[in-house]
Formats: structure tokens, C-alpha cells, sequence
């Protein structure tokens, strides 16, 4: 099949740059309807599958699916008298909400009905009212994230409300159960506005109850564990600020906790008559502080800064637990809030993840899900009074899977300057030979200090037990090793994100686990940046890369504030309307770092609606691949006709997406044989 071309239509950007693209981008977007664009985009879809085996997708995703036990159900958690839990079906895409009291079951929701004769379900939400009659769960049918609220009776299963739309975010019920709070999408699909709702009027009657005037920050509601307040917290990505107000008074005028001061970053927890905040005011390793609601001003340090990195913190009736990490790797700290007494959940294994599960304020155990690259996710109940760990459920993994058939490292780049980046791996051990020879699947990401865990996830056996070795590189940017972790690949800090990752691929070489040229590289959204500015600076290091929804038009993006995300993310890139930002922006954006030069081959995905990472910025940057590259190696684009940025909806369609993806990359390292063995 031939290559799809774009047209090069010439087009000058307001600071002078020529785009030849630019006619991608249709004007009506979220909904694209320009023929012309939609014709290019089913041409580059159709490129895709002519150039990937179906037959072997099908294998993969067979395989795939064989490895989930389908019937599956969540560890119930105790809440008002009921026992609540999720269940999926064999054979089902979405999951079943319900809830049980003396043995007598009650389907709260089935995403199924919801998703019946649509292309695309997200329930992102669901809330169950204070008095366990009503839930009240957004739904987005489209992907471009704005959500509708549908407020349904539980015993006659009917719609009671539907009439609040374009909501981003959370909800959270008032404490009387007479309405929620909200908030709606505001301009250019920003969170500016926090809204009350009450049941039975119309939206156009909703409250006002905060407004954010600063556009480089965007507000969310949260109700404190202990259902005594609503949180109403306005963050950048450098300040955060939270108002509260009591969750029996939804029309109270909401009082400052501690106002905003650039570079501070705060949280808030309730518990007894106190707040508790996790806090940099004083190091980036953070502190945790404590108030009396009765006198916001008289600070009294809990837990001070230490090398132990405070990632957060919840709230119990007798206890606050902290989530921490040293050297990367996460911490459980219980403290007594009566006698003060410090309980601590050490796991001594080489790399893992932990996850605290929050139920109920009241709950006499901690509940954390624990996982590793090999170890299935476990869930297991700390109880807090006597120390006893209850192991209440272990993720089943089909196809006959076997843990100690694996080999779990973590190593440490060195980067210069006393600064070494965590590398995981996993690798079957009869099957890797450890000689350089083995094929590698680099993953990283580094932005906006997400730490990226080291989690099980069954579908890379597909590469693993064909010989591939899966490593995460925790380069800066994330936050895995501290606040700093992410300050240091920022601003005008953030090639160390890239330079971190190729530094971590030369250690992967350098220790004999792959060799130039056998890598595969990856990253989505912010992840797929990092991937479009390695293939620009070290293209020869890589036999392929996968690039998913990337964020690879950064200079125009940014300079474009009328797309959803521009103000906020100058906190973390700046503001290339500054010279300084500009010139560095430019420098490492892949779609302006494009030259003639040979690329490894290379599977780029979008979705239609995506509103974080418009359809368009991999469709330009594939499109001045295919007419600058040189060489003959693969260069496909897939684009969701019907989703946004998290992919396809269903469970089976995800892993068709992983299918389509693992069967590009093993099409290029081995033949059909060694696939099928």
C-alpha cells in the first residue's frame, strides 16, 4: 500500500515560524468534520493495518486475554450498613457496581447498559449519597472528558436528574444529600468555576461558590475523609490553596486555610478538630504541619523534613498514615493520634509498588493494594491496633503464569554530577541470555512529577517470554525519588528528562541487558515528548519507537492559549511568550527538531477527541516524518475515530490497542517461528 503524503500547505505562525501542517488542525475541533482531514487520517489508519499482521494481533490479544481471570471482583469495603463492591462478567466489558446487606444484593449500576450501542463509555465517577439512597456518577460517551451528571434513585433504579453536562473533574455530595458540587468546564475546557447543585431545580439555579480568576491554576472539590468538610482546592503546578466549608452548610461562604504563596504546595486532611497539611514550605521533601480549625494561624509541626520523601498523607479517625519514599521506593508510617506511637510497614524487596486504598474513616485496618513487575496485586488490611497484615485477596493471572520464572532488578544510571536515575527490569530467566544480544522495551516518562510505579502489568509477558527484556527508566521529572526529583527537569531544566532516559538506555547496553540499535522505546502524552526529543537526539540507539498520544508540537501549544491546557502548563515548561522559554522550547520540541536523518521505525497513536494532547500534533509530527526522514523504516499513525487521551473504553479494546502495539514490535525483531514458540 502506498504511503499516505500529506499536502504541505504553507502556513505562518504568529511568531514567524512556517508550519506546512497546520491545516490539520480543523477549527471545529472537538468536532472534526473537514473532509480533507478525516480523509488523511482513515488513509494513515489504513497504512497502519496494511503494515501489522491482523493474524498476529489476534495471537497477541488471545494471548492477552488469556492471561485475565475475566470474572473478577473487588475487595468489599463496609460503609452504612452495606458492604460495597464492583464485579465483571466473563465476557463483559465494563464493570457491575453493587452493593449487599443481610446477604441481599442491589446493582447500583451496570456500565454494560450504559454501554450498550455506543462506541466509547467512561464512568469516572460514582457517589453514593449520605443517606445510601441515591448515587450520583459522570459519564462521558465521546472521550473528550466532559462528562454529564446523572443522579439515579437506587431502590427504583431510575434516572431522577440529568441535567448538570460539560463537567470536568470530580462531584461530591453535601452531607444533607440535598445536592453535589461540581465543576463545570469552563473556558477553553478549564476548571475555573465550583458550583452547588441542588436536587430538583435547574442548573441555571446552581451557586456560585468559588471562582478562580488566575488562569494558570484550575480548581478541584474533594470531601475530607472524615465527611466533615468540602474541600475547595485551587493548584498550579508550583501553589496550591484550599478553602473549606462545612459539608452540612453547601451555601457557606468557604474560608482560606492558608492563602496561595508561589512554590509552596499543599494538602489538606481532617481528623478530630484538626487539619492536618502535607507542606514544602520548608524542604522539598515536605513536612507535615497541624491546625485547629478553631485557630488557622497557629502552625504546630506533626512530622518534620527528612530524607524520607513525603508523597501523602490520609486521614483516619484515630490515625494518620503517610506514604513515603527513600530512594525511590514507597514507605507506609502510621501514627497513633492518641499516644503518638510511629508503626511502620517495611517491604524489603528490590523494586515494588504500594497504593493506599481509602474506604472508610472509621475503618479499624489500613487497606493497600502491593504489587511488583512479577508479583500479581495483592490487597491486604494493616490492622492498626494489633499490627496484623490479613492478605484479603491475590490478582489471579491465567495462561499458566509463574512468578518465579522472572528475574526483578533495579539498577542505577549514573548521569554525572552525583546524580543516578532507578532503573526496574524484568526478564524471564530462561529466556534472556544477559549477552547484549536481548531485545529491550524501554518505558519512561518524567514530567509533572508523576511517579511512574513498578507495577504488575500481565500484558508485557507477551515480550517478556519471548526473550524481551522490560525495564521503566524513573528519570527526573516524575517525582520517585522527591519534590527535587521533579524541580531538576522543569522549566528551563527539562532535556535532564531526556538525557536522563538516553543515559539509562547506555546503562542498559553498558550492563549487557541489550545492545544499541535493539531498544524499543516508549511513552504516552507527556512520555511520548520524551520519546519524539530521544529519536531527534540519539535516533541510532533505537530500533523502534512507540509513541502514544505524544505531546510533540510543544512550542505552538504553548503558545496557543486558547487550547484547554496552555496557562496551567506554563508552570511546568513556562511561558514561551518570554524569550528565554521560548528559545529552550524550541530547542528540544520534537516537531521543530525534525531532520533528515534515519529514524528507527516508529508507531505513533491519537485520539480524535483528546483534549489534553490534540489529535493533531501526531498527525503534523508524522506527517514532517514521513517527508524529512530518511531511510526505509516504518513510520505508521492509528488514530481513535471515537475516543480521547486515555484510548478505547472497554477492557478487550485496551488490549486490542496493547495488541496492535506488541505486534508491531515483535513483526521487527523476529519471524514467525520464534513468535509462535
Amino acid at each position: 500500500m502506498t504511503k499516505p503524503i500529506a499536502l504541505r500547505k504553507e502556513y505562518k505562525t504568529l511568531d514567524g515560524r512556517i508550519d506546512y501542517y497546520h491545516w490539520l488542525r480543523d477549527p471545529n475541533w472537538p468536532n472534526v468534520k473537514d473532509p480533507e482531514i478525516l480523509s488523511y487520517l482513515n488513509q494513515e489508519n489504513a497504512y497502519t493495518d496494511a503494515h501489522i499482521s491482523k493474524d498476529l494481533v489476534d495471537k497477541i490479544f488471545i494471548e492477552m486475554r488469556g492471561k485475565l481471570e475475566e470474572a473478577d471482583k473487588t475487595v468489599p469495603y463496609f460503609d452504612g450498613g452495606y458492604y460495597y463492591y464492583s464485579y465483571i462478567l466473563e465476557g463483559q466489558q465494563y464493570w457491575i457496581h453493587a452493593r449487599e446487606k443481610e446477604n441481599r444484593e442491589e446493582i447500583l449500576l451496570d456500565e454494560n447498559q450504559l454501554a450498550l450501542d455506543e462506541k466509547y463509555l467512561r464512568v469516572s465517577t460514582l457517589k453514593v449519597s449520605p443517606d445510601h439512597k441515591k448515587i450520583a456518577y459522570l459519564a462521558d460517551y465521546s472521550g473528550d472528558e466532559r462528562y454529564m451528571v446523572y443522579v439515579k434513585d437506587i431502590e427504583s433504579g431510575e434516572i431522577i436528574e440529568n441535567n448538570v453536562d460539560d463537567v470536568i473533574g470530580n462531584i461530591e455530595w453535601d452531607e444533607l444529600g440535598k445536592g453535589f458540587f461540581y465543576t463545570p468546564a469552563g473556558n477553553f475546557w478549564r476548571a475555573e468555576r465550583i458550583y452547588y447543585h441542588e436536587i430538583g431545580k435547574e442548573k441555571k439555579d446552581d451557586k456560585l461558590l468559588y471562582q478562580e480568576k488566575d488562569n494558570t491554576f484550575s480548581v478541584a472539590i474533594e470531601k475530607s475523609s472524615s465527611k466533615s468538610y468540602i474541600f475547595f482546592i485551587s493548584k498550579s503546578a508550583t501553589a496550591s490553596e484550599y478553602y473549606f466549608i462545612h459539608s452540612y452548610s453547601p451555601y457557606q461562604l468557604p474560608q482560606v486555610i492558608h492563602s496561595r504563596i508561589n512554590n509552596h504546595i499543599y494538602e489538606v486532611v481532617h481528623t478530630q478538630n484538626y487539619f492536618f497539611l502535607r507542606i514544602n514550605d520548608v524542604s522539598s521533601n515536605f513536612r507535615v504541619i497541624w491546625v485547629s480549625i478553631d485557630d488557622l494561624k497557629n502552625w504546630q509541626e506533626f512530622v518534620p523534613s527528612s530524607d524520607y520523601y513525603i508523597q501523602d498523607i490520609y486521614a483516619y479517625e484515630a490515625h494518620l498514615v503517610l506514604l513515603t519514599r527513600l530512594k525511590g521506593l514507597a514507605k507506609i508510617e502510621i501514627i497513633n493520634l492518641i499516644d503518638n506511637k510511629i508503626q511502620k510497614i517495611d517491604i524489603e524487596d528490590e523494586s515494588y509498588e504500594i497504593f493506599i486504598v481509602h474506604n472508610t474513616f472509621n475503618d479499624r485496618a489500613l487497606r493497600y493494594l502491593y504489587s511488583s513487575l512479577k508479583t500479581p496485586r495483592t490487597t491486604i488490611d494493616y490492622d492498626f491496633v494489633t499490627g496484623e497484615k490479613r492478605i484479603l485477596k491475590v490478582q489471579r493471572i491465567l495462561g499458566g503464569f509463574d512468578p518465579s520464572k522472572y528475574i526483578l532488578r533495579r539498577i542505577w544510571a549514573d548521569t554525572g554530577g552525583n546524580i543516578s536515575i532507578p532503573i526496574s527490569i524484568i526478564y524471564n530467566k530462561e529466556k534472556a541470555k544477559l549477552d547484549g544480544s536481548d531485545p529491550l522495551y524501554l518505558y519512561g516518562y518524567g514530567s509533572y512529577g508523576y511517579a511512574v510505579p513498578a507495577s504488575f502489568r500481565s500484558h508485557i509477558f507477551s515480550l517478556v517470554d519471548r526473550g524481551f527484556t522490560y525495564a521503566i527508566a524513573h528519570i527526573r521529572g516524575g517525582d520517585e525519588l522527591g519534590k527535587s526529583w521533579h524541580e531538576a527537569a522543569k522549566f528551563l531544566s527539562k532535556k535532564n528528562t531526556f538525557t536522563d532516559f538516553i543515559k539509562s538506555a547506555e546503562k542498559l547496553i553498558e550492563d549487557k541487558y541489550t545492545a544499541s540499535g535493539k531498544i524499543v522505546i516508549s511513552g504516552g502524552s507527556a512520555g511520548g515528548m520524551l520519546v519524539g526529543a530521544c529519536i531527534n537526539m540519539r535516533p541510532e540507539l533505537y530500533k523502534a519507537a512507540v509513541a502514544h498520544v505524544p505531546f510533540v508540537d510543544v512550542l505552538s501549544t504553548m503558545l496557543d492559549e486558547s487550547l484547554p491546557l496552555t496557562p496551567g502548563e506554563f508552570k511546568e515548561w513556562g511561558n514561551p511568550k518570554e524569550k528565554e522559554f521560548y528559545d529552550y522550547i524550541k530547542s528540544y520540541s520534537p516537531y521543530d527538531n525534525v531532520v533528515p536523518q534515519h529514524y528507527p521505525h516508529l508507531f505513533v497513536t491519537a485520539g480524535l477527541t483528546d483534549p489534553r494532547v490534540t489529535y493533531w500534533e501526531p498527525a503534523k509530527w508524522v506527517a514532517l516524518l514521513r517527508y524529512a526522514k530518511e531511510g526505509d523504516n516504518m513510520l505508521l499513525l492509528k488514530t481513535d475515530m471515537s475516543s480521547g487521551h486515555g484510548g478505547p473504553s472497554g477492557r478487550f479494546e485496551f488490549l486490542r490497542k496493547l495488541a496492535l502495539e506488541y505486534a508491531f514490535i515483535l513483526g521487527l525483531y523476529y519471524d514467525e517461528q520464534h513468535i509462535n514458540n
